[in-house]
């Protein structure tokens, strides 16, 4: 028999569904019959938000990622994330660390460093995901690449963001298109701005919009903030261009940390690291 959770009582037929008055007497009922209609079912608990954790050591968050999420920061992910719910990790203003699963809470809207993050679609197929957001200049610490500027007049803007993407038999994703939204502020209202992704390992960039992705305004608009859609996913940067050479920006040359040991972390400017 059909669950009685989404349809009207056995008594009545659409045709006859009560009005919206909520005051209807007994001789307006819309049920005669003397056996009483079945009880709906009861509303599902809502999806549990992600658990937030913060950490206040690098080491402890070296030890957190590798313990909980099965990979060692200095290097790219190389397997599926074996959680059962979305996580998120937070190291002071500095970096987010984060897992997500398509059956489990939405990753929220990250801030770090005063930047909005937010990835609006995953891609097809992806089942799950692993995010890095970071300084630009611990490229090295946190995912063991150097990356080099694109010109003299291109400096860092954007944090690095990286994700790592599987479907449900655990391959990893590359070649699917994904969009995430930048949320920079005021400061950035009139400032000019460009995307490039490095492929996993490689300190070169790639302009993202000859690679056929895009960096719009937000919907509806909003000082300072982009959605950026990328046709593939690796390490991805926003860079603010300038008319003449920018400071030479140098990466950090901190060792690659081991489940033991944490990695020394600075400031400036960041990056999307996408994988």
């Amino acid at each position: 028999s059909e669950s009685p959770s989404a349809s009207p009582s056995p008594s009545q037929s659409p045709s006859e569904s009560p009005g919206p008055s909520p005051s209807l007497s007994p001789l307006q009922s819309p049920s005669a019959s003397p056996v009483s209609a079945p009880s709906p079912s009861p509303r599902p608990s809502p999806t549990p938000r992600p658990n937030v954790l913060s950490l206040a050591t690098l080491e402890s968050v070296a030890a957190w990622v590798q313990q909980y999420l099965g990979f060692t920061l200095g290097g790219v992910p190389t397997s599926a994330p074996q959680v059962f719910s979305t996580e998120v990790l937070m190291h002071g203003s500095t970096m987010a660390i984060g897992t997500w699963l398509c059956t489990s809470f939405g990753m929220p809207r990250l801030t770090v460093g005063q930047q909005d993050y937010e990835i609006t679609d995953w891609g097809t197929g992806v089942d799950r995901a692993t995010l890095i957001i970071h300084d630009y200049t611990e490229s090295t610490s946190a995912i063991g690449t150097v990356f080099n500027l694109p010109s003299a007049i291109h400096s860092p803007a954007v944090k690095v963001v990286s994700v790592t993407r599987w479907d449900a038999n655990g391959n990893k994703i590359s070649a699917v298109p994904m969009t995430f939204s930048v949320r920079l502020g005021s400061a950035f209202g009139n400032t000019q701005l460009e995307f490039y992704r490095y492929a996993d390992g490689s300190s070169v960039p790639n302009n993202l919009e000859n690679e056929g992705g895009s960096i719009q305004p937000c919907s509806p608009p909003e000082v300072g903030c982009f959605l950026i859609r990328t046709v593939q996913t690796s390490s991805i940067a926003g860079f603010r261009v300038t008319a003449s050479p920018s400071p030479r920006v140098s990466p950090s040359t901190s060792p690659t940390p081991s489940s033991d040991g944490g990695f020394a972390a600075g400031g400036g400017d960041e990056i999307w690291w996408i994988g």
